[in-house]
C-alpha cells in the first residue's frame, strides 16, 4: 500500500470517527483537466449548475482518475477516490485555496511518519459544471502528494459512472 493510500485511510478513518478496519477500493483517477467556468447562483440559494457539460476523464498511465475542480476559487488536481468519506487535501493545496494552518487538529500515524490532519468546510468546490457549496474537507500536513476527491464531493454530483477506462462525473 502506498503512502499517499494509507495517510488517506488513516484521514477517512479520523475524520469519520469510526474505528472500522474496512478497506474501500480507491475511485480511479484521471489526468485530464476538467476546465470549469465561474457560475450564475440561484435566487434560492442552492448549488448553481453550470452549463451543462459532463466531464469525461480517461484512466491515466498509473491506472488511476485524476481530475482538475476548483477549491474557493483556486485550481486543484484531484485523484478521484470513492472510498473516501471526505475530501482530503494536501497542506500546499489548502493554503493555496485560503484555507489556513490551525494548532489543532488529529495526529496520524502513517507509514512514512506522524502528521497533522484538521478537519475544514470548504466554501465551494466546483467540479464537472456543479459548485458545490460548504463541502465536508480534512487537510493533511505531509505525505499526501496529490489531493483526494471523496464522498462529500462526489456525492453531491448527479451520477459518478465508469466505463472500462472512463469516469464520467455529471
Amino acid at each position: 500500500m502506498s503512502p499517499c493510500r494509507l495517510v488517506f485511510l488513516l484521514a477517512v478513518a479520523a475524520v469519520s470517527g469510526c474505528g472500522s478496519t474496512e478497506v474501500y477500493a480507491p475511485i480511479q483517477q484521471a489526468n485530464a483537466p476538467v476546465a470549469l467556468v465561474a457560475a450564475a447562483y440561484p435566487s434560492n440559494g442552492g448549488s448553481p449548475r453550470l452549463p451543462k457539460r459532463d466531464a469525461r476523464i480517461r484512466r491515466s498511465s498509473d491506472g488511476l482518475f485524476y481530475v482538475s475542480a476548483r477549491v474557493n476559487g483556486v485550481r486543484v488536481r484531484f485523484v478521484v477516490d470513492s472510498g473516501s468519506s471526505t475530501v482530503v487535501l494536501s497542506r500546499s493545496d489548502a493554503e493555496r485555496a485560503g484555507i489556513s494552518r490551525s494548532d489543532e487538529g488529529t495526529l496520524l500515524q502513517t507509514a512514512g511518519g506522524v502528521t497533522r490532519m484538521q478537519r475544514t468546510q470548504l466554501e465551494e468546490v466546483a467540479i464537472a459544471n456543479r459548485a458545490l457549496k460548504n463541502v465536508e474537507a480534512a487537510v493533511v500536513d505531509e505525505g499526501l502528494e496529490v489531493s483526494l476527491l471523496g464522498q462529500s464531493a462526489l456525492s453531491r454530483l448527479d451520477a459518478v459512472h465508469f466505463s472500462g477506462d472512463v469516469l464520467e462525473l455529471r
